[in-house]
């Protein structure tokens, strides 16, 4: 019995979801401000959003994927993750 060997060279490509708006929304002081997140992958697999180290005033809605509030300060935050 002879055996053969055969190489193989397997690909997997995923492609990394991204915002459809590359934008940065800006929230201004004593406006209300609402941002829904529209994310799109390529490859169709379903997205779920999250947010961390959001302001004091800010909230993240997950069954509609929204960040809200009205801001009473001004101020540049930063280490906002989406």
């Amino acid at each position: 019995m002879q055996l053969s060997s055969a190489a193989f060279q397997i690909s997997v490509v995923n492609t990394a979801p991204r915002f459809d708006n590359q934008d940065r929304p800006n929230a201004i002081s004593g406006e209300a401000f609402n941002c829904s997140l529209n994310g799109i992958d390529d490859d169709s697999h379903t997205l779920t959003y999250s947010a961390t180290n959001l302001q004091e005033w800010a909230s993240f809605d997950i069954s509609s994927d929204t960040i809200s509030g009205t801001p009473t300060t001004v101020a540049t935050h930063a280490d906002i993750a989406v």
